[in-house]
């Protein structure tokens, strides 16, 4: 069944699987990987490693049921295409210490749950697990494009190929989707990498084929970013494909001024966007806190929660009391428990309708915890918690 773009405005792709084959990729799996990558937990090396454990389980996916797979380092250098065994080896432990991977000469799992769960309270996950939408699905990544990423040494290319992958390619009813748009600086920010650098890359994937950029107006441009369609039928060949650098010593290098760089594929040079547009403005990052953008910093921050506190006693909507107070410090610790999705949204919503009854005791000890610190400096102990005697060394020596 060959592609056929219809529907969704003409930007859509649709086959039974690409050529070449896919293999199943989790978008959870994906974000945790990278997260580790970018605290240091594993390297560029690793995460191609990781990438290349999916091809070799296809490679075995129609193996008789009488057969046992069988994995070695060696196969994995040879789809690295560089390392030695001893860098497989270790690259292979430092995957099973951070809980991406289970390795067994006879079985290879890339199941992540456990590397979630260590993500799970930090800020980067959660703030890029909010800007995902449908994070828990599956990916169908062309086995093509895999083999691609896995021999490079750039991780703005592996990173754009993510961010690409998970807003244009879906799998529905037994059949790839392929069709979106994707704006550069959503893959910068929830892969913590260069905007203009991530538009380098698209260009590349987009002169090489695997892209196609559709034409589009400019303010769909700058409201919801560049039209793309992932290539099914790309061929990964010498004559339309080079092989990816396999040297990063200028990918890590601050990216030349904006007036020297040229603009990416199919952009217009007005980039300025519109006021009724919603797009946040990434120079108001650490700007004040406001009632009509709360973040999830906000919430967490007991001095911002505060100062969002004063602004609406000034509007009015709650009354100036330390019972008030308390009840909107309260409502930042249920939002912030019970919010999957939304947490600012649900927030918003429990002081606008005042739904102070939902909020629950524990809830409330929390934030009675955090007004003591921010008001005293003082660390409170919830019921139940045992206080560690710490004696006073001073004493102890008179």
């Amino acid at each position: 069944m060959r592609n056929s773009v219809s529907g969704y405005g003409g930007l859509k792709a649709i086959a039974r699987k690409p050529d070449g084959g896919f293999c199943f990729i989790r978008v959870r799996s994906l974000l945790a990987v990278w997260m580790l990558f970018k605290r240091g937990g594993v390297t560029l090396y690793d995460v191609r490693a990781y990438l290349a454990c999916f091809e070799m389980q296809a490679r075995r996916c129609e193996l008789e049921a009488d057969r046992l797979p069988r994995f070695t380092e060696e196969e994995l250098i040879s789809l690295l295409s560089s390392g030695s065994k001893s860098k497989a080896r270790h690259s292979i432990q430092r995957l099973m210490n951070a809980g991406l991977l289970l390795w067994g000469r006879n079985s290879v799992d890339t199941d992540t749950t456990k590397a979630e769960s260590k993500l799970a309270e930090s800020d980067d996950w959660l703030d890029a697990i909010l800007q995902v939408k449908n994070n828990r699905r599956n990916i169908p990544v062309p086995r093509r494009i895999l083999r691609y990423i896995i021999k490079t040494q750039s991780p703005t290319l592996v990173g754009t190929v993510f961010g690409i992958l998970i807003r244009c390619l879906y799998y529905k009813k037994g059949r790839c989707i392929s069709g979106g748009r994707c704006k550069a600086s959503l893959i910068a920010d929830v892969f913590q990498l260069n905007c203009r650098n991530v538009k380098r890359e698209r260009k590349r994937l987009t002169e090489i084929g695997w892209l196609i950029a559709c034409e589009s107006n400019q303010h769909l441009l700058n409201r919801w970013g560049l039209a793309l369609i992932v290539n099914l039928h790309w061929q990964n060949s010498k004559q339309n494909a080079e092989v990816p650098p396999l040297e990063a010593k200028n990918d890590t290098k601050v990216p030349p001024p904006i007036i020297n760089y040229e603009l990416s594929y199919k952009r217009n040079n007005n980039q300025k966007l519109h006021r009724r547009s919603g797009v946040q403005n990434r120079t108001g990052v650490d700007a004040e806190p406001s009632l009509t953008n709360i973040r999830l910093k906000d919430l967490r921050k007991p001095e911002r929660l505060e100062r969002l506190f004063r602004r609406a006693v000034a509007e009015g909507i709650v009354p100036l009391s330390e019972s008030s107070r308390l009840a909107w410090f309260s409502a930042a610790e249920h939002a912030l428990q019970v919010g999957r999705q939304n947490p600012p949204g649900l927030f918003v919503v429990i002081y606008r309708q005042k739904l102070w009854h939902h909020i629950t005791q524990d809830e409330e000890d929390r934030a009675r915890a955090k007004l003591k610190k921010l008001d005293f400096g003082e660390d409170s102990f919830l019921p139940g918690e045992i206080r560690e005697f710490v004696p006073d060394c001073r004493k102890l020596a008179a």
